[in-house]
């Protein structure tokens, strides 16, 4: 993998872990840059802070450059993680001077997250105008542009121009060394602890995305007719989460209990101990496009999980089998999902144990595999026959 990635970041864990399952050699070129980056949105946030960041990339990439051609060469495709839009024209100058192909794991589109989704920038900004163009070219450039549902794929071609024969849709994975259902009895219930009703867990960084507000209104509905949850919400830093937490605080609301970001070993034991996981509720056309990390974390450690109905999950779950859901941007219809499961101990057992299977078969590392497997063998393949070589698969990746 080349670049500036984040290595702790799930999506690129999962990946590394799907390519060495393959039998795909696995190495690494690569400067620290994003993970000292909690908030996500903060990078791009005042002229300064967007100045000094570019500058860390641009000295980062100068000091990147003599490894990642040495180790460029002992491979057959550069792998660029996510995020990896500023390495994209690194790779891909690497990539014409030793002849290998870029793939690049855009996973998401910035000017997407940060203008439409996030609203950080209006759409004619300046700043808006820079990401569009940055998403477009770090595409035009790769050889290859995964992202994790078809859905996301025909967004990148209908946006960015790709052609439909470059897009790769890899599903979300997790890292199966963390979170697994040993953790957590498949189909079982959390420790009580002396807490009272159904315990469930949401976790997120909280932008509209995740729908949190949502959330807080079906604990409030959930409180008026009587019905028993304990709801907890672990959030990051973040201006949605201070407006979520600013809300709570003003509905008064009991049953629902605020953490804010907690380590990964940490969140693990508060998955295993939740009888439901929420997913996401947003009601934006981002939401409809994704599978998040939450929500197949959930099925992997074999709880139940309630999530909104979104096409690309009604496309990769069957809903009310192996995932409970509700429709996106209505606290009302939460609600309603969250008091049937507070009331069916079976039907949760029944969708967690149905969840698990459909990880295993969908969403494992084994099955990531596979598809990386058989994508970058064709991507070789294609190379080898306009070049004329002929050579075994190998991945610069971590």
């Amino acid at each position: 993998m080349l670049g500036l990635f984040d290595r702790g970041y799930p999506r690129n864990r999962s990946v590394a872990a799907a390519l060495r399952s393959a039998g795909v050699g696995v190495d690494v070129a690569h400067r620290k840059v994003w993970e000292k980056l909690r908030v996500h949105e903060s990078p791009w946030v005042g002229f300064w802070a967007r100045g000094y960041l570019g500058v860390r990339v641009l000295w980062a990439m100068i000091s990147l450059l003599p490894e990642a051609v040495w180790k460029a060469r002992r491979c057959d495709v550069i792998w660029v993680g996510f995020p990896g839009h500023t390495d994209v024209p690194l790779a891909g100058l690497i990539g014409k001077l030793t002849g290998r192909p870029v793939v690049f794991d855009a996973f998401i589109s910035w000017y997407d997250s940060a203008v439409r989704d996030r609203k950080l920038f209006p759409k004619k900004s300046w700043t808006a105008r820079l990401l569009r163009f940055w998403d477009y070219w770090s595409c035009k450039l790769s050889d290859r542009v995964v992202v994790d549902t078809p859905e996301h794929a025909m967004f990148f071609r209908r946006l960015f121009h790709v052609r439909k024969s470059k897009m790769v849709a890899l599903p979300v994975g997790v890292d199966e060394g963390v979170f697994r259902s040993e953790v957590g009895a498949v189909g079982g219930e959390g420790p009580t602890d002396g807490i009272r009703g159904l315990r469930v867990l949401q976790y997120a960084e909280y932008t509209p995305l995740h729908g949190g507000e949502w959330v807080l209104e079906a604990a409030r509905l959930l409180a008026e007719r009587g019905v028993a949850v304990a709801i907890e919400m672990v959030g990051d830093q973040g201006p949605w989460t201070e407006r979520l937490k600013e809300r709570m605080a003003a509905m008064g609301l009991k049953n629902v209990r605020w953490s804010d970001y907690v380590p990964e070993r940490e969140l693990v034991e508060k998955i295993a101990g939740a009888d439901v996981v929420l997913g996401v509720f947003g009601d934006t056309a981002k939401a409809r496009r994704v599978v998040p990390n939450k929500v197949v974390q959930g099925l992997a450690m074999g709880r139940c999980v309630l999530t909104a109905a979104t096409p690309a999950v009604r496309r990769e779950l069957a809903v009310g089998v192996e995932v409970a859901g509700c429709a996106p941007g209505s606290g009302a219809e939460l609600a309603d999902a969250i008091a049937a499961l507070t009331g069916d101990v079976e039907l949760r057992r029944s969708i967690a144990a149905a969840g698990r299977k459909r990880f295993e078969a969908s969403f494992s590392t084994a099955a990531l595999g596979a598809v990386l497997e058989r994508e970058l063998e064709q991507l070789v393949a294609v190379r080898e026959r306009a070049r004329g070589l002929r050579r075994g698969v190998g991945v610069e990746v971590e």
